[in-house]
Formats: C-alpha cells, structure tokens, sequence
C-alpha cells in the first residue's frame, strides 16, 4: 500500500460546492426541468438483480452498469457528445491502489507518468461498513479508516494530475478537490477540500 492516512494533514469544507451555488450558474433550472425524449437516454438494465451488492466489486459493477450511463446520457444530452464521460477503469488496467473510475473528454489524449489514460475527474467506489463520512466523528480507529479512504483518493488524484475526484457508497456520494492558494492551481499534499455529502 502506498499511501496512508496520516498523508492527509489539512481538511476544509468545500463550501463552495452546494445546492445553493450550484443553482445560480444561469440556464441551470431551466436545463433541469427540459422534458427530453427517452429514446436520447442510455437504456439501464434493471436493477432488480443488482440492488444489494454483496461486496465492493459487485458495488463497482452497479455503478457501471446503472449510475455511470444515466450521469453520461443526463451530461450528453446537456453538453453535447464531446462532453466529459465517466467510464470504468479495466480491471486489467486498474492497479491495486488505482481508481475505479475516470472521467475525461473523448478527444482527451493525455497520459499519465505510467502511461495510463489521464483522468480529470477520479472516482473510488467503496462499501459504507468500509467507509463513510460519519467515521471522522466515531473513535479513533474509525477516523483513520476515513483519513485512510481520503488518502487512497488524493493518491488516485495525484496519480492523474486532476484536482477533482469523489468516493461513493451505498448511501452517499462525497466529492473533493485538492486544495491551494487563493488565486492558485497547484494543490498542496495533504489538503483536501471536502464537500457536503450527498445522501
């Protein structure tokens, strides 16, 4: 394992990121509520087999199957096919400490260090007895787990050079950015920037 939970040294609320600053951004409402012809969105498979994974490798495969193409179609229909995708990382691909998912551009080209698809967005998927946001109120050993998550994401994060990345479990989806500078894009190690979770 190659990071661990005493990289992260310095977490802030993002508090830019919420409903309230989300829903100012102009035509946003009006995006939202724009009755679109079902025959433009991803047909889902049912979830009727896949509604209680049993581990975290069957909760990767919900996402994939389920979440990620209705976030693609929603985003598609919004921005057009050039637009930002979310796809899953090949398990042949994924390195043991690596992202389940990335998110770029389809003209994207840029690659990582080690030759892997650069990701502008990096997503972890893990189960909520594993992870999850009340953990850094809990005892000791619970926070490190929390901190421990956060590590495996800011080192996903770095491993992509994206500043942007988001863990999501069975009940909540967490996203994050890489903290800097007022007025700076060069994140710090260690700093994180946390949003309001969504349940």
């Amino acid at each position: 394992q190659n990071y661990f939970w005493w990289d992260i040294r310095n977490l802030r609320s993002w508090d830019s990121f919420n409903v309230e600053t989300i829903s100012t951004i102009p035509g946003l409402y009006t995006l939202l509520t724009t009755q679109v012809d079902a025959n433009r969105l991803a047909a889902i498979p049912s979830a009727t087999k896949t509604a209680t994974p049993d581990n975290e490798s069957n909760l990767i495969d919900l996402v994939n199957k389920i979440y990620a193409p209705k976030v693609n179609a929603a985003v598609s229909v919004s921005q057009g096919p050039t637009c930002l995708s979310l796809y899953p990382v090949p398990t042949t691909e994924r390195q043991v400490n690596g992202p389940h998912f990335l998110a770029n551009y389809p003209h994207d080209n840029e690659r990582t260090l080690a030759g892997g698809a650069r990701g502008r967005v990096v997503g972890l998927i893990k189960s909520f007895d594993q992870w999850n946001t009340g953990m850094r109120n809990e005892v000791p050993y619970q926070k490190v787990k929390y901190l421990n998550g956060l590590a495996h994401l800011q080192k996903c994060m770095r491993d992509h050079s994206c500043r942007y990345g988001f863990i999501l479990t069975e009940i909540e989806l967490v996203c994050v950015r890489a903290g800097c500078d007022e007025g700076s894009d060069i994140p710090y190690y260690g700093y994180l920037e946390i949003g309001r979770a969504h349940v």
